[in-house]
């Protein structure tokens, strides 16, 4: 039986149409296996769990993706046009640093790696991950974007009001956060961002206000945003716990 269409709203061009599967990260990123996923909402409403850990989702609602997770968040033109333009390119880097996260023990990747990433088009790297954070906030969220990730020559993009973040992701659970508010109570301040984490690496968008609190999380990659093909380029990314789904959640459980 074939699935059934479903229309919509373009997160990236804004039109109206039929929306494609749009795996996030891409599905040649070790994003293939059958996952599942509770929303925040069904754990927060949860019982008191008997105290299990947050990633141990026995017993409550989710919904199962049977290659790798994704959603119909992209009409077949953007999805094609951001897969060969940026996927490519996207794919390279985390199957590299993937790749060589698997060769540590998993109770040992703590701390910060230095990787070397060499004849990479960061321009198409960073506009990928800018198309999945499109995909996990609703359309509207996408039109400050649209420029920037349509035309593929474009650097079009306010490093004054967005910042971009990657982290090695360590843990237990991936997240997909959509906007939200953080307050961070112990340094002041408030927090507006989004962040995507499937192993192996994490990244948060972090829309800038005169309140945003400037202890920012992982490694900067928004001049990626200005840049095009590097010889070679060091990334220290430090490794961050992910127990919880909850955004900004890197605490040791």
């Amino acid at each position: 039986m074939s699935k059934k269409k479903e229309f919509g709203v373009c997160h990236i061009c804004g039109q109206y149409g039929e929306l494609t599967y749009e795996h996030i990260p891409p599905q040649s990123t070790f994003n293939s296996t059958r996952r599942k996923l509770c929303t925040i909402d069904t754990l927060l409403c949860a019982p008191s769990r008997d105290n299990r850990p947050p990633w141990d989702q026995t017993g409550l609602r989710y919904k199962q993706f049977q290659s790798g997770v994704g959603f119909n968040t992209l009409c077949g033109k953007c999805n094609s046009f951001t897969g060969s333009k940026y996927g490519v390119e996207f794919a390279k880097v985390v199957q590299g640093i993937g790749y060589e996260i698997l060769k540590i023990p998993p109770d040992e990747r703590k701390g910060i790696i230095t990787f070397t990433i060499q004849d990479i088009n960061v321009l198409a790297f960073f506009k990928q991950v800018i198309s999945m954070f499109c995909s996990v906030n609703n359309p509207q969220f996408g039109e400050r974007f649209r420029n920037f990730l349509l035309d593929e020559n474009s650097t079009d993009f306010d490093s004054t009001q967005y910042r971009v973040f990657t982290y090695l992701h360590s843990g237990k659970v991936v997240r997909y956060v959509p906007l939200q508010g953080h307050a961070d109570i112990k340094n002041g301040g408030f927090v507006l961002f989004s962040e995507i984490s499937a192993f192996p690496l994490g990244f948060i968008l972090y829309i800038l206000t005169e309140k945003t609190a400037e202890n920012f999380r992982g490694c900067d990659i928004t001049l990626f945003s200005a840049q095009n093909n590097l010889r070679a380029v060091k990334m220290p990314i430090p490794f961050l716990k992910c127990n919880t789904p909850f955004g900004l959640d890197f605490r040791y459980l």
